[in-house]
């Protein structure tokens, strides 16, 4: 935009050509009201795209260390054993398949923050997610300490029928990928909420381009161990010790399941320890269906057993609520002027929290 005068006049305004000042300091002031205007955008402001889109990629490559990915990274540590002798390119395509798993969820995170604003593990603010949550990663562990088998290619281990593991299927290597990106969202590693800070205030194509970094720095090294397998040739050969390795991978399920319990508000910890209890039973009803069944009885032992999470829900969520309770806000002379004023009865709590 080049303004020609500070207001609008009437008639014509003879144009005038004359030397002004260089590109780079043009450039330079173009900088500088970017960066006024990014005054939100974090430590990155002003810079460089390639440089945060750089930045970003390394983010994503930590997040595969951080402690809330930890459980599922096990599962793929398993699943690289069991691709020990197939075809290359069933391992290649395996790989690709788990990181498409996890670049879907990332543009699906890209499209929260470009459209709706929601931030870096800004899902978990649901209460209703960080439930949802919670129940599938228990239900996870139940099934590594063998009280069922999910019901998935890759993800059954087929105990009863005297096998470690089965062999990694895509649909089971893509929802691993869905589920670890998933559990990486409370993490915040180095350098990742500068990048998703600088990406939530520019155009939604940047927004979208920085998340797809982040996605891709995540599943680089399975693609990368896609594309030659041999760089996990130090992992030991399939055996006994996978069973121990998976047990030990539900305590690890377990303790996350703690670790997102504890962002559940007070009034629903109850609620969510008894749908837990249901869960469990749930899961125990579908572990007790031999795999060697009739597609009927196998069908109407699953739908029993969803039948029970349902009663669950609806004992948890709806009979263990209170139903009608007051809604308690700080004291505060103007809102207790205000609710008299108004004719409302108004209840005072004085109260300590030792």
């Amino acid at each position: 935009e080049v303004p020609v005068a500070e207001k609008s006049k009437d008639g014509s305004i003879e144009l005038t050509i004359s030397e002004g000042e260089s590109y780079a300091q043009i450039n330079k002031t173009r900088l500088d009201q970017l960066k006024s205007t990014q005054k939100n955008a974090g430590k990155f402001a002003g810079y460089q795209i390639s440089t945060v889109l750089g930045l970003a990629f390394l983010a994503g490559l930590i997040l595969n260390v951080m402690p809330c990915v930890l459980p599922v990274i096990g599962l793929k540590i398993l699943s690289f054993v069991q691709q020990a002798g197939e075809h290359p390119g069933r391992v290649l395509m395996l790989n690709l398949t788990f990181a498409a798993g996890m670049m879907l969820v990332f543009m699906l995170l890209a499209a929260l923050a470009a459209f709706f604003n929601v931030g870096w593990g800004g899902l978990f603010e649901s209460q209703t997610f960080t439930i949802v949550m919670v129940a599938v990663i228990f239900a996870f562990g139940l099934s590594f300490f063998g009280v069922w088998e999910i019901p998935i290619p890759g993800f059954a281990v087929a105990t009863s029928a005297g096998k470690m593991a089965e062999s990694e299927g895509y649909s089971g290597a893509f929802t691993k990928g869905v589920l670890t990106t998933l559990l990486a969202t409370p993490c915040s590693g180095p350098l990742l909420i500068p990048a998703v800070t600088w990406a939530i205030n520019q155009p939604p194509w940047l927004t979208f381009l920085v998340f797809f970094s982040l996605g891709l720095g995540m599943a680089f090294p399975y693609i990368l161990i896609g594309f030659k397998p041999s760089l996990v040739g130090f992992l030991p050969k399939p055996g006994a010790w996978m069973q121990t390795f998976k047990q030990l991978m539900g305590f690890v399920m377990m303790g996350t399941a703690v670790f997102f319990l504890n962002s559940i508000s007070e009034k629903l910890s109850i609620s969510v320890l008894t749908f837990m209890v249901f869960i469990g039973l749930a899961c125990w009803m579908a572990g007790r269906i031999s795999l060697t069944s009739s597609f009927g009885v196998r069908a109407r032992g699953w739908l029993q057993a969803v039948a029970v999470i349902g009663v669950g829900i609806f004992v948890s969520f709806s009979l263990l609520i209170p139903q009608h309770e007051l809604e308690w806000v700080p004291f505060s002379r103007q809102v207790l002027n205000e609710a008299v004023a108004d004719g409302n009865t108004v209840f005072i709590d004085f109260t300590a929290d030792w």
